[in-house]
């Protein structure tokens, strides 16, 4: 017999979704805040009462057993009476809330009633749903009684019939998918040195649903080494849906390249790339409602129909066809991309829809399902996460919009209470960070409390109506953020002339990418730069001792690079200023040793425009390219075309930047590195907080808020010269630290043949006989 599973919210939300998208002001996701409202709630419940409980009930259905699952909020026992508790956190005014407030929240509540009267065979049971006013804090709770035959009836007459037909259709689908899977073979003719010992790791880490962290050097072929087997274990039923997580933009076109050569190979799978809602929007401003844009207007109502076309007509849902079916169907574009992926076996997306508490893809990251993680260039995730679940704000923008809405606006003394809460915090010469600043907390809760009202109320025809909603978001992220402040925060001031900002800044977001993981199976953290492994281990969520670990060697022979370390030179911030023209010498001899693309890496902006200015200075015959501070995408595209021109350049960057990762320049496209500096991060509160954090932590906090950082990008740099088994490179690492024991510990296996150059002279030496025998070598192995 067929055999599906449902998750209750998506049965519950997919047939019964109606209407407009209309985000104007409550946003769609409470993030800590609902959670911790339950928590409220599920406190107060007596002794003997069920909070979180689990359940999962097949029923038969037109010759299908369709497997019901969820979590039920609560279940009261009350003399005699079984009560469900459906809680939902509002910031609704409660007086507007009744029994008719909303279908899908009843609808929510019958299921789960049913699915537990039918697990123990009760007559009648009953559903309550308990509203959680965020703000005034106040409960509202409105009850019904049901019997076991009609939630039966409700159940099956207006969900399952309306559901059958998706369903029937994606169990079809995977039928094709697992029968195109068990005749799928690798892409490849062969496998790379470590590739196939990789892919088996992966293997097995996802049949015992485990974590594994890997740091594959370039040219292992980490991509298709991840997919590869987390697709061969979709037809065991452990694996239902692919996560391929990544931190840029330009990642992409490897993935989709990688997966389009198992496609060849007929492989079929059913692929959504999500796209940013700013990229993806066919309106001039990102306004998500009714009024302003014709496909929120009814989105609903449609989408449905749309989702149906494109599933039984094209696999592959990219940028350009989503946007063509939604034109089509005049549905919201984005909207429309993140229900397809509900009917995705793979996703391909950023870091922020699993991990960002304000964006992430709550129909994934609320219950646990059949997902496999693929988080690429997982050494990114580090600082993204804390970026995540830190905020902040400022007093310029507050006391802006103070003034722009006028005394008369019933917002006003409210704004002007969070000023003077920045006023007296700026004055605060024994500013607390250990703690949240309680009157500006106090004055931005009763923002969103009185902003709601007035929102509600008033669309969009306030002149001030798009700054006013703007501050409303970032107040209430600022809550949001507020919500999870424990021991791993602090909080900071930051003062300008005439603007005093507060953060909150978090400084270790190990246990929430833990958290994030856990909703699936199995997750693969992987990057050509994950070492030291064991801190990468423990600021990712993991356990040395627990998860899986791999640390495979370069494919690439030795004598394809030459590595330098010169020693001689300073780089420090107290000796910067008399290293450029040392640097410049070592920069011009390193690319006059043989013509081509080189790339020279700085630790700063400021650091890198000195040294390029005295370069360009002394070499003006010398083509050059620099990096600069935000560039756009034609910018970033000219930057590296200039790499294709064959006029030999020498370009400037800087470490952890644009182009100090995810570029693959191979061939002759960049023959050689220079990295100037071991990358240390610049020092400031932040960074210094993180220290004393890791040191009280365990004693490494230098290493973990600096040193480690700072060496990974140093590693990400030198990783963009020799990208294939044909490409030939120069690494020259310029800093005294470099020779130091501390650092050569770092080095990556294929690192411990770096010569040290204390002049000009031996560097000359160096590279002349390394391009004097790789000369040879690429002879020999083209008569080969």
């Amino acid at each position: 017999m067929k055999e599906m599973t449902i998750p209750v919210r998506e049965l519950v939300e997919f047939t019964l979704r109606k209407g407009d998208i209309d985000f104007r002001y409550t946003g769609r996701q409470r993030g800590a805040q609902g959670t911790k409202a339950h928590q409220r709630i599920q406190k107060k419940y007596k002794e003997g009462d069920l909070s979180e409980v689990s359940i999962s009930r097949t029923i038969e259905y037109e010759g299908m057993n369709i497997t019901l699952q969820g979590r039920i909020d609560g279940i009261i026992f009350d003399e005699g009476q079984i009560i469900i508790d459906e809680i939902k956190s509002t910031r609704a005014p409660l007086d507007e809330i009744d029994e008719d407030f909303s279908q899908v929240h009843w609808a929510q509540g019958m299921v789960y009633a049913f699915l537990y009267s039918l697990e123990n065979n009760l007559e009648e049971i009953s559903v309550q749903l308990t509203y959680y006013q965020l703000e005034s804090k106040e409960i509202k709770r409105i009850m019904r009684d049901f019997v076991h035959d009609e939630l039966k009836e409700y159940v099956y007459e207006n969900l399952i019939k309306n559901y059958i037909k998706w369903a029937i259709m994606i169990y079809q689908w995977r039928e094709l998918r697992d029968e195109s899977i068990s005749t799928l073979s690798f892409p490849h003719d062969s496998y790379r040195v470590g590739q196939r010992k990789l892919i088996i790791s992966i293997y097995k880490t996802i049949q015992e649903q485990k974590k594994i962290f890997v740091n594959g050097p370039t040219g292992i072929g980490k991509t298709v080494s991840t997919l590869f087997p987390s697709i061969m274990s979709m037809t065991e039923g452990n694996v239902e849906k692919i996560f391929y997580l990544t931190s840029k933009n330009t990642q992409r076109e490897i993935v989709e390249s990688t997966l389009y050569s198992l496609i060849e190979k007929q492989l079929k799978v059913k692929y959504t790339s999500l796209t940013a809602k700013e990229k993806i929007c066919f309106k001039e401003q990102t306004k998500c409602n009714p009024e302003y844009c014709e496909y929120a207007k009814g989105h609903f109502d449609r989408l449905n129909e749309a989702i149906e076309d494109i599933f039984n007509n094209e696999n592959t849902y990219t940028k350009e066809l989503i946007s063509q079916y939604a034109q089509k169907h005049t549905v919201c574009p984005f909207e429309f991309s993140l229900d397809l992926t509900l009917w995705s076996d793979f996703v391909l997306c950023d870091y922020n829809y699993i991990f960002d508490p304000r964006v992430s893809l709550k129909r994934f990251t609320e219950e646990k399902g059949k997902y496999v993680f693929l988080i690429d260039e997982a050494h990114n995730l580090v600082d993204r996460s804390r970026d995540m679940y830190s905020a902040e704000l400022g007093k310029k923008q507050t006391l802006s919009l103070q003034k722009l809405i006028g005394k008369e606006h019933p917002l006003y003394k409210t704004l002007g209470k969070i000023n003077k809460a920045f006023i007296s915090i700026r004055k605060d010469e024994e500013f607390d960070k250990e703690k949240l600043p309680e009157d500006l907390m106090a004055g931005v809760n009763e923002f969103i409390y009185k902003g709601d009202k007035w929102l509600a109320q008033h669309n969009s025809e306030a002149s001030f109506y798009d700054e006013l909603l703007q501050y409303y978001f970032e107040v209430n992220n600022f809550i949001r953020i507020g919500e999870y402040y424990g021991e791993n925060y602090k909080v900071i001031k930051v003062k300008n002339k005439d603007e005093i900002i507060v953060k909150l800044v978090c400084l270790d977001s190990s246990s929430y990418i833990k958290q994030s993981v856990e909703k699936g199976v199995s997750s693969v953290f992987f990057s050509a730069t994950l070492l030291p492994m064991s801190y990468f281990i423990e600021l990712l969520g993991g356990h040395i001792n627990e998860d899986y670990h791999m640390i495979l060697e370069s494919p690439f022979p030795e004598e394809n690079g030459c590595m330098m370390i010169c020693n001689q030179i300073s780089t420090t911030y107290k000796n910067r200023q008399n290293s450029y023209e040392d640097i410049c010498q070592y920069i011009y001899h390193t690319m006059k040793a043989k013509e081509g693309n080189y790339m020279i890496f700085f630790p700063s902006y400021e650091y890198m425009e000195k040294v390029y200015d005295i370069f360009v200075q002394n070499h003006p015959e010398v083509k050059t390219a620099k990096q600069s501070k935000s560039m756009t995408e034609l910018e970033r595209k000219e930057y590296i075309d200039q790499f294709d021109l064959g006029e030999n350049i020498v370009a400037f960057a800087v470490l952890g930047g644009l182009f100090s990762e995810s570029i693959d320049l191979r061939g002759d496209r960049l023959i050689g590195v220079v990295v100037v500096s071991v990358g240390l991060p610049k020092i400031g509160e932040e960074r210094n907080l993180l220290k004393e954090y890791y040191d009280e932590i365990n004693g490494k906090g230098f290493l973990y808020a600096y040193m480690y950082p700072g060496f990974n990008k140093v590693m990400q740099g030198v990783g963009r010269v020799i990208r294939s088994e044909k490409d030939r490179g120069v690494i020259l690492l310029i800093d005294t630290r470099f020779a130091q024991y501390s650092y050569k510990n770092l080095f990556p296996k294929h690192w411990s043949k770096a010569r040290l150059v204390k002049s000009v002279g031996e560097l000359d030496e160096n590279l002349s006989e390394f391009w004097k025998v790789s000369g040879k070598l690429n002879v020999e192995r083209g008569k080969k």
